[in-house]
């Protein structure tokens, strides 16, 4: 851990917030705390920012995503590490309570095949590949999205250093 990164995190989220024309009340509150103590400890480089308040806090200071993890991984990179084990672990349980809704589906649809015919069946199964599909697509599409953005912050560097 690097101190001297940890307070310019802390002030660059100090610098947001105002840019915003938050106070630290207003954020703190807005974060769901009572007091200022904590993010004024982030504000101070005292402290990390909680890793579950990392997505609030980017959407509450206006900044974007990938600029918001990408400072994090600058100044706090064992803070970002868990951040993306985190969502690495949701996407993983996610994919895994799709399949297993899936086949709760397709067992419950193989019950009412017997019982009703096959009308059921085939609703089911389809809402289930729609689902489905649509994550995998969100994944990539996030994927993608982060190349993109990379690329490009590459391209503005290499055109900053030719100038």
């Amino acid at each position: 851990m690097d101190l001297k990164k940890r307070r310019e995190f802390g002030e660059w989220i100090k610098d947001k917030r105002r840019e915003r024309g938050l106070t630290l009340q207003e954020l703190s509150e807005s974060l769901g705390y009572n007091s200022r103590g904590t993010i004024g400890g982030v504000e101070a480089g005292q402290m990390p920012l909680p890793i579950e308040k990392v997505f609030k806090a980017a959407e509450l200071l206006n900044i974007p995503m990938r600029e918001f993890l990408g400072k994090l991984q600058e100044c706090e990179p064992e803070l970002y590490d868990k951040y993306e084990a985190l969502e690495q672990g949701f996407e993983k349980t996610l994919f895994q309570k799709i399949r297993s809704y899936g086949r709760a589906k397709g067992a419950e649809s193989a019950y009412h095949h017997q019982q009703k015919g096959k009308e059921s069946e085939g609703k089911e199964r389809k809402q289930y590949y729609i689902l489905s599909d649509a994550i995998k697509r969100i994944i990539d599409l996030r994927k993608r999205t982060e190349t993109i953005v990379n690329n490009t912050q590459s391209m503005l560097v290499l055109g900053m250093e030719g100038s």
